[in-house]
């Protein structure tokens, strides 16, 4: 039986069909209104939080756990912001080659989307928006996208994110005062199974070894559904070449713009979004990997995380016997987000209140000031960083997982580079995440190796650089298509060093 369902979204009212005894999320899938999800509705990330008011009053529940009743009205929390475009002067200029007209660039990533518009003969960038990636609803990593796709969510993920394709660029041309007209050309980037999801492709081959996709892009898409028919910039889209099931057309993008494949000594790019993808290279070559990490830097698996947006915690330090927080928004925290967890857990680190190996301390093992702010329930042990939000036990160990994967990733590059850490000539860190994280913090935990420390500065979206690059110069378009034969990729699941690497680097020791 059907019945309707009333929701207040962001964008206003919506009266929807829903499935009597089916969930409010099944509901708001299916009518492409997002909820975060990460968990892909298990009921474990507890993330899926929405507001109902009914007969009985108003209460906070999990979408993926309640059924949906007559008379029922939800209201979905907003926490997504205009995402900030931030392109970095790390990035040299290629040789801009003027054109009429203007072109977009879009970086598709797992969490959010960020794009800007290029005037094509001054190179400048006129408009830039952004907005999360809805698809979050099926899950907050590329496996639970193509494990949401095996189920029969292929056609809605493509769906939810054209949609959200012509929304960015329809807000762009109204920033710009143009028409659709004026848009010569359309480049968008993404991971290869975002750049699937997108295409309406089906990722399964790419979730099962050997980890094939069904192609490696580089060519020139029509991205339009039956509801963004008009949507003109979207009928001929370029989509980045990738270079494997897990290292995409994001990264090419990323080292085209950090023109990797023209230094005399070694570069490493981290790209730390949702999926921890990164490079290694120099004029005679590069090595490529990708590793699960992700989701914890954007506050998947972690008991308050979430992703930048108002409201998370975004830098911690201990001052004067006090945890200090720098909120997202200046608003009351409601949680944690991954920059903000690299600095609480290197503060636990630095008053011990956990040890090398991750353990949280007893309470009486602490001074009295650090005490205060211990607890201990049914889940473990924890420190409060502020009202209603803590960083626990099982955080601290999700976050070795991902610090691990990371710096062992890099080492095995390394050695099928045949290089020693010292040799890199310098670190790029890309990504949102990369953008705002303290780097001493990160290197203190060994996310990377410390002796790269001082040659490590922040770029922040790299694969979105590399599209504006594009747009601005044919040379770098030209430059983007060599990538894939330039660079080299290991699939670390099945080197044998990766798991060594990665059993040395779980604790927090110096590397």
């Amino acid at each position: 039986m059907t019945i309707s369902l009333k929701v207040l979204a962001e964008d206003g009212l919506h009266v929807i069909d829903a499935e009597e005894g089916g969930t409010i999320l099944d509901a708001l899938r299916a009518n492409k209104l997002s909820v975060e999800a990460p968990c892909g509705g298990a009921g474990t990330c507890k993330k899926c939080r929405v507001m109902v008011k009914a007969a009985a009053g108003s209460t906070y529940v999990l979408s993926c756990q309640t059924k949906v009743e007559a008379g029922m009205e939800v209201v979905l929390e907003t926490l997504r912001k205009g995402m900030v475009v931030s392109l970095s002067a790390a990035f040299a200029p290629w040789p801009e080659t003027p054109r009429e007209g203007l072109g977009i660039a879009l970086d598709l990533g797992t969490t959010t989307m960020a794009a800007c518009m290029v005037n094509l003969q001054s190179g400048e960038i006129v408009a830039s928006s952004g907005c999360s990636n809805p698809q979050i609803a099926y899950g907050a990593d590329v496996v639970s996208r193509i494990v949401a796709s095996d189920e029969g969510n292929l056609q809605p993920q493509r769906e939810l994110v054209v949609a959200s394709f012509e929304k960015v660029i329809r807000d762009l041309l109204k920033q710009a005062k143009v028409g659709a007209e004026q848009v010569k050309c359309f480049f968008v980037a993404g991971n290869t199974v975002m750049q699937h999801l997108l295409c309406g492709l089906d990722p399964h081959s790419i979730g099962v070894a050997p980890y094939e996709p069904l192609t490696l892009f580089g060519d020139v898409r029509d991205l339009r559904t039956a509801e963004t028919e008009d949507c003109a910039p979207l009928a001929a889209a370029f989509l980045a070449p990738c270079l494997a099931g897990y290292v995409g057309g994001d990264i090419t993008s990323g080292i085209l713009a950090s023109k990797m494949l023209q230094q005399e000594k070694p570069l490493l790019l981290l790209d730390l979004g949702t999926n921890g993808e990164m490079a290694l290279g120099d004029k005679s070559g590069a090595v490529s990997c990708a590793t699960a990490a992700g989701p914890v830097f954007e506050g998947a698996n972690i008991r308050f995380g979430m992703p930048a947006y108002e409201g998370a915690i975004s830098q911690v330090r201990w001052e004067d016997d006090q945890v200090v927080c720098k909120v997202i928004g200046d608003v009351e925290a409601i949680g944690i987000c991954g920059t903000g967890l690299i600095d609480a857990v290197a503060m636990l680190l630095d008053l011990e209140v956990i040890d090398e190996t991750g353990a949280f301390a007893d309470e009486d093992e602490v001074d009295e000031e650090v005490a205060a702010f211990m607890g201990e329930d049914e889940g473990g042990k924890y420190f409060v960083l502020a009202p209603g939000v803590y960083v626990t036990q099982a955080d601290v160990r999700n976050l070795q997982l991902a610090k691990s994967a990371v710096i062992s990733g890099i080492y095995v590059m390394l050695k099928a580079r045949g290089l020693q850490v010292e040799e890199v000539g310098s670190l790029l860190i890309a990504g949102g995440f990369g953008e705002y994280m303290n780097l001493e913090n990160a290197a203190k935990l060994g996310l990377f190796p410390a002796g790269l420390l001082d040659k490590a500065q922040s770029v922040g979206n790299s694969s979105l650089g590399g599209l504006v690059q594009c747009l601005r110069s044919k040379e770098a378009f030209d430059a983007l298509g060599r990538v894939t034969s330039e660079c080299q990729y290991i699939e670390l699941s099945t080197e044998p060093s990766f798991n060594e690497f990665y059993m040395e680097n779980i604790g927090f020791w110096e590397d």
